[in-house]
């Protein structure tokens, strides 16, 4: 919550303004705080939702990941040959999934930090 008073005060003090808690100015200052705040929920719901939906699809690629190894171990075939295979699609597929795993933090950390 803004302290009015304080925010009067300090005008008076640092610019020589007096304002009464009822002008414009003050309400735009309100209105602001409220847009804001408003705002900032918005973006705070549109952040958990995107990282909802990353852990889904994390938690998808494992999935068929540990089945298509489990699959393929069964199948006789050595685990270095199908690691081999899978070598470079899993170096992309964890570097894109921490780079998008520290993306969203940094945003978390952010919003935290601003509030």
């Amino acid at each position: 919550m803004i302290d009015v008073e304080r925010l009067l005060a300090e005008a008076l003090a640092e610019h020589g303004i007096r304002l009464d808690p009822h002008d414009p100015a003050v309400v735009l200052v309100t209105l602001n705080r409220l847009v804001l705040e408003d705002a900032s929920k918005g973006f705070v719901a549109d952040i958990r939702k995107a990282t909802a939906e990353f852990e889904e699809a994390a938690d998808r690629v494992q999935s068929k990941f540990g089945a298509t190894l489990a699959t393929r171990l069964k199948a006789g075939s050595s685990s270095d040959a199908f690691l081999a295979n899978w070598s470079r699609r899993a170096c992309l597929a964890l570097g894109f999934g921490s780079a998008t795993g520290i993306f969203l933090s940094g945003l978390v950390i952010g919003r935290w930090l601003l509030r």
